[in-house]
């Protein structure tokens, strides 16, 4: 990751994937990584990625593709969609 914890990594792609959430916590528990998420409502949710997927996610296609699927997915269950369809 450059320089850069595993946290600063995360916070910076998952306005790249869902622009209306945003990091509220990061917990690295050794193998795995937690990750809180919450929307624009307040709403949060939470996923855990393996900890060699987010090592790796900098340098390899495949896991960057899954770190992104998994806070994708996280991010969808916290950003509630608008009424008229925006997101």
């Amino acid at each position: 990751m450059a320089g850069r914890t595993a946290r600063e990594y995360i916070e910076s792609l998952v306005p790249e994937v869902a622009h209306n959430a945003s990091v509220v916590r990061v917990d690295d528990r050794g193998d795995t990584v937690r990750v809180t998420i919450a929307g624009t409502t307040g709403v949060e949710a939470g996923c855990e990625v393996p900890r060699e997927t987010v090592d790796a996610a900098p340098e390899h296609a495949d896991a960057y593709q899954a770190l992104v699927s998994v806070l994708k997915a996280c991010a969808d269950r916290a950003v509630a969609p608008f009424p008229d369809g925006r997101e």
